[in-house]
């Protein structure tokens, strides 16, 4: 659920309803837009779904890539993130396509309150990912962050 406050009320909402997540939404005030909702799902990233917006990153965006994953980002004109996660048939059978979608989706939430707001991002699953566990996908997620500068760690 989306709300807009204005920026006095937004501590005093955010104390009320996330107490634990108000150092987060103090980099975020000057967006104005605050979604409150579940503590598993991305708070301030929506999906990339439609096929011309991952056709629009791929030829416009600027890419790095490592063993296990492709990104690609391009800067957006809103205050949020957009996450899109490709996953070829050449990776693995379903199973396999779905854990490791769900591995880079886990680890993409855990520190999305440190990438940078306005990207859309896509993540391109490698042949090796397949055979990576947790901390392989989050050293990967992070570091192609860094490369290409929408990540800080505080």
């Amino acid at each position: 659920m989306a709300v807009r406050f204005c920026t006095e009320d937004v501590l005093k909402v955010a104390k009320f309803y996330l107490p634990k997540f108000v150092y987060i939404l103090q980099d975020r005030i000057s967006c104005g837009l605050l979604f409150f909702g579940e503590c598993l799902k991305l708070i301030f990233t929506k999906s990339l779904s439609k096929n011309f917006q991952f056709k629009n990153v791929y030829n416009h965006g600027k890419s790095f890539a490592d063993t296990f994953l492709v990104m690609y980002i391009l800067k957006n004109n809103s205050c949020e993130n957009y996450l899109g996660i490709s996953v070829s048939k050449k990776v693995g059978k379903s199973v396999t396509r779905s854990r490791i979608t769900r591995l880079i989706k886990e680890n993409y939430r855990l520190n999305e309150k440190f990438f940078l707001p306005g990207f859309d991002i896509v993540f391109i699953a490698r042949n090796p990912a397949s055979t990576a566990n947790f901390y392989e996908i989050k050293k990967s997620v992070c570091n192609l962050a860094k490369r290409h500068k929408i990540f800080f760690n505080s």
